[in-house]
């Protein structure tokens, strides 16, 4: 009788791991994918902003200002995203910080550079996707306080009205 049951078990087993492995595979894939993401995203926003800050701007208004320190800022939040699954709250202040360098040149246009903006994007959907609901509503109230303090002083300086700001 036990006999009977373990040969009954081995084939189930056998059955199962015929249907679940395909499955794993795709898993597999995806993961390939997900990993090469990490790299790939940080990549391409590092090179678009060092290529905007060296060479020529893509769009406006991109980066302004001393080049060393924009380079600097725009490495800061455009690297930082690579570990936007592992520490997001930490990376979603690195790019706030980052996109912070480049205010001060680009207060007139009230915008930050489509690097940047696509960093804050992506640095706030990863606290979303990958922190706990409470605390990340806490740290992504936290961090956009720095933007609307800094809409508030192009406002207040004549750049620009407060309600033009509020996209970011």
């Amino acid at each position: 009788m036990g006999s009977a049951r373990w040969a009954m078990a081995q084939a189930l087993q056998a059955r199962y791991g015929r249907i679940v492995e395909p499955r794993l595979r795709l898993l597999r894939v995806g993961s390939r994918i997900t990993r090469a993401n990490d790299v790939l995203i940080p990549a391409v926003l590092a090179g678009m902003s060092l290529t905007e800050s060296w060479i020529e701007r893509f769009a406006q208004p991109g980066f302004h200002g001393p080049r060393g320190v924009q380079t600097v800022g725009a490495l800061f939040m455009t690297v930082s995203l690579g570990w936007r699954r592992r520490y997001p709250v930490a990376v979603l202040a690195c790019v706030t910080i980052g996109a912070g360098v480049e205010w001060p040149w680009g207060r007139a246009s009230g915008q930050v550079s489509l690097e940047a903006f696509l960093a804050i994007v992506i640095a706030y959907y990863s606290v979303g996707a990958h922190v706990e609901r409470r605390r990340g509503l806490r740290m992504i109230v936290l961090a956009m306080l720095p933007l609307m303090v800094a809409d508030l002083a192009n406002a207040v300086a004549g750049y620009r009205s407060v309600s033009d700001g509020g996209g970011v």
